[in-house]
């Protein structure tokens, strides 16, 4: 009964903070004039640079979308989120198949990147859009871009290169994780091509473990060769907690999962867990080397907001799945943390904390951090308490 009680108050907990959080991005980062989201908010809210993160964009109209269809009907939601999107179509392309990264305030182009990760995040817009209001004109432009960027990941197109392909052989996890995620929304959302989307789930879910997951290290490497095997470099050693708790709450999603890829899950998780926890001062360390050498990243040993983010959903999801004390545990103490360090007062939480857990800064936004990680985790955890709690009365 102490858990369930536990549970009870942190189900409060998300949702006053879910929209406290979603209240402060359309507040101070809603751009009514221009349309889009500012995302570089200092302490009080106030913009700091107006450039504007296609990644952003895409990210805010997912969140709106959904805390509109999930959370309750509120119609500035839903409005914030289609006219966002319209602002993407508008401004974040820069050709029909290619988007930019960053734009300015009035989206005129400032860079753009060989990968497609910000077209992940528009199908991200596109299939929450689709799933609150209906129109097909969403799930059709979902479908479009996604081909595009499976032809990239299937290597059918071919990309312009990070590394000189004739010397650098390592693939990353990332991509992956991200399309891993995005075909499992369209899997479920897109029905009607069902079949299509779980035959590339297959080579992406094969990818991460069977090639990135490394029980001989037991981590999930960011690098691997081709073949799955380790490098003995900084890259080929590195491990990113966070994305690796990231990608098990990805494939606890799987309505299928087997039982064995189900106890690679949970290794994954644990082992993020074991190599990534601060032992003496706490929180989740941003970068490890799965052999204890020297890494290359100098933030190496800061605690960042989204890495414990995707801890809380996987630890709740395991949690509730299994019954297993150990995992409720590390939930708690995840959460009593991030409680702890990241709130600083009822608007947007902060993101950077040094080694020791003093705020590196106390901005509120940047051009990754925007509305995304951390309403995410709280409209998850509240729903995934929310339906607990109903089956509890039943």
């Amino acid at each position: 009964m102490e858990k369930v009680k536990i549970l009870k108050n942190h189900h409060d907990f998300y949702l006053k903070e879910l929209k406290n959080v979603l209240n402060f991005w359309y507040e101070y980062g809603y751009d009514k004039i221009n349309g889009g989201f500012y995302t570089y908010l200092d302490q009080e809210g106030k913009v700091y640079c107006e450039d504007k993160s296609i990644w952003a964009q895409g990210r805010a109209v997912y969140i709106f979308a959904e805390a509109y269809r999930l959370i309750e009907p509120n119609k500035q939601w839903l409005e914030v989120a289609e006219a966002t999107f319209s602002f993407m179509q508008n401004h974040a392309f820069l050709n029909q198949d290619k988007m930019y990264f960053r734009i300015t305030k009035d989206g005129r182009p400032l860079q753009h990147r060989r990968y497609w990760f910000s077209e992940a995040f528009y199908i991200m817009a596109a299939l929450a859009l689709f799933q609150a209001t209906n129109l097909d004109k969403y799930l059709l432009e979902a479908r479009r871009i996604f081909k595009v960027i499976s032809d990239k990941y299937l290597g059918i197109k071919e990309m312009e290169p990070k590394f000189n392909p004739k010397n650098y052989h390592l693939q990353d996890l990332s991509s992956s994780m991200i399309f891993y995620s995005i075909a499992q929304m369209l899997k479920n959302i897109d029905t009607v091509n069902k079949e299509a989307y779980e035959q590339v789930l297959k080579l992406a879910r094969g990818n991460i473990l069977e090639k990135h997951y490394q029980p001989k290290v037991k981590a999930l490497l960011e690098n691997v060769t081709k073949t799955g095997e380790i490098e003995d470099s900084p890259k080929g050693r590195l491990i990113n907690p966070g994305h690796s708790l990231e990608c098990a709450w990805f494939l606890l999603e799987e309505q299928n999962l087997s039982e064995e890829d189900l106890k690679k899950v949970i290794n994954i998780a644990l082992w993020s867990m074991d190599k990534g926890w601060d032992e003496l001062a706490g929180g989740i360390k941003y970068f490890v080397d799965a052999f204890d050498k020297p890494l290359e990243q100098l933030e190496a040993d800061l605690k960042l907001w989204w890495p414990h983010s995707e801890a809380l959903i996987v630890f709740l999801k395991l949690y509730l799945t299994t019954k297993t004390d150990s995992y409720f545990e590390i939930y708690q103490k995840v959460f009593e943390f991030t409680k702890t360090h990241f709130i600083i007062d009822d608007k947007e939480w902060i993101g950077y904390l040094r080694y020791d857990n003093t705020p590196l800064s106390l901005i509120k936004g940047n051009l990754f951090k925007g509305p995304f990680h951390i309403p995410r985790m709280l409209m998850l955890n509240y729903l995934e308490i929310d339906n607990y709690l109903k089956n509890l009365d039943t």
